[in-house]
């Protein structure tokens, strides 16, 4: 697998764990603070939302709704932004963190069949605070 999956969310110890598992997956990481801007990443063939860190803030769930790429959705406790998502025409696929490591492979499966090899959105520039990675290593920009 070459895909590559900008994963957006509040730092955390389970985004960093969620980071390691789809490099062993064989994904390239590329990670961004949720708080660093308003609008999704404009890296990955396709997203990755943690949510167990804390909620993401309305402008950029929005701009989430529009973006053409793929979005799996770490669901945490707070289950009220993910109705701002619903109806995504790129696809979405939300997985329960109780259940996480079983859901997490055929999710990720599911979208690198839904990616699309296009360009990001053109107002989807790259975040403060991104940081890129490998499947075995992960470096920050700066």
């Amino acid at each position: 697998m070459d895909a590559t999956a900008a994963v957006l969310g509040h730092p955390c110890p389970e985004r960093r764990d969620l980071e390691a598992s789809l490099a062993q997956m064989g994904l390239v990481v590329m990670s961004a603070d949720a708080d660093a801007s308003d609008r999704p990443p404009g890296c990955g063939d396709m997203l990755v939302a943690d949510l167990r860190g804390g909620p993401l803030r309305a402008p950029l769930l929005s701009r989430l709704h529009d973006d053409p790429r793929p979005l799996v959705i770490i669901a945490g406790h707070g289950r009220r932004a993910l109705a701002g998502l619903v109806g995504r025409p790129a696809g979405t696929m939300v997985l329960s963190a109780d259940d996480l490591t079983a859901g997490l492979r055929v999710a990720i499966t599911v979208c690198s069949g839904m990616v699309r090899r296009a360009a990001p959105p053109e107002d989807a520039p790259g975040i403060p605070g991104l940081r890129t990675g490998s499947r075995r290593t992960s470096a920050t920009a700066r």
